[in-house]
């Protein structure tokens, strides 16, 4: 994907960054993609007990940022701890008062907080459905936070996903990391072959790109396969998008 110039959104506005010659874009977070069997009910859920924001065009799903969580209704959907998207992370200033909140929610608290070196403080929750969500105290990085992913091989998936995708290397903790315009994607040992994530709570990842029909002509060049051609939002012409196969699954692309 040579280009001299990746424009990408973060979580703080948009910024751009020149890419050497023979990198791939960079791309950013653009949503996750979740399952319930009452969307309506996630979705006043996540407002109520995380603080999400609603969507503005009134559709069932949340913003926290610029990150979208879109949800698709499926009656029995399995629980996503141990597929190959394992989490999401989600950060707050203050962790203990978030978890005040939850009570009585609904919500399994699957680890009580602590403190996590390079990280901040630290519990781990599962919503009413399954959806296992790491709650932080990061006060570098407030909402979406990161996605968890499980791979029998951490090492090869997360060159996948630097070389392929254009995440950025790095650390967060004692966890070896990529970076998708200041989000993070945590890659962890599977203790065994991870589940698919599909028909889990946690459906897919979703990545944003600038221009669409280039990126997927990179991904083929590199052996990547798409399902399809990009389809247009029928709501929103200038929005496009399609799925790959990724290394988690299928990964979708998006063009806003």
């Amino acid at each position: 994907m040579n280009r001299s110039i990746v424009a990408f959104l973060c979580v703080f506005g948009l910024a751009s960054h020149p890419a050497a010659a023979g990198q791939p874009e960079a791309l950013t977070y653009d949503h996750m993609h979740l399952a319930f069997p009452d969307t309506k009910a996630s979705t006043a859920w996540y407002i109520k007990y995380l603080g999400a924001a609603a969507r503005p065009d009134g559709m069932d799903g949340v913003f926290f940022g610029p990150i979208r969580f879109n949800m698709r209704r499926l009656e029995n959907p399995k629980p996503s701890s141990g597929s190959v998207v394992d989490a999401v992370g989600l950060s707050f200033s203050d962790l203990d008062a978030q978890l005040k909140v939850l009570e009585g929610s609904g919500a399994k608290v699957l680890q009580a907080p602590k403190n996590v070196a390079g990280m901040g403080r630290m519990a781990v929750i599962e919503d009413p459905w399954g959806t296992k969500i790491e709650l932080v105290q990061d006060m570098r990085l407030l909402g979406f936070h990161h996605a968890r992913v499980l791979a029998a091989d951490p090492v090869a998936m997360r060159r996948w996903f630097a070389e392929t995708l254009g995440g950025e290397p790095g650390k967060l903790g004692a966890s070896e990391a990529l970076q998708f315009g200041g989000i993070w994607l945590l890659v962890d040992k599977a203790a065994m072959p991870p589940r698919a994530s599909d028909g889990t709570t946690i459906d897919h990842l979703g990545f944003r790109t600038k221009d669409i029909k280039t990126e997927l002509a990179d991904l083929e060049a590199k052996g990547v396969k798409a399902t399809g051609a990009p389809r247009q939002d029928p709501n929103v012409p200038t929005t496009y998008a399609t799925f790959i196969e990724g290394a988690t699954g299928r990964i979708e692309m998006t063009q806003r």
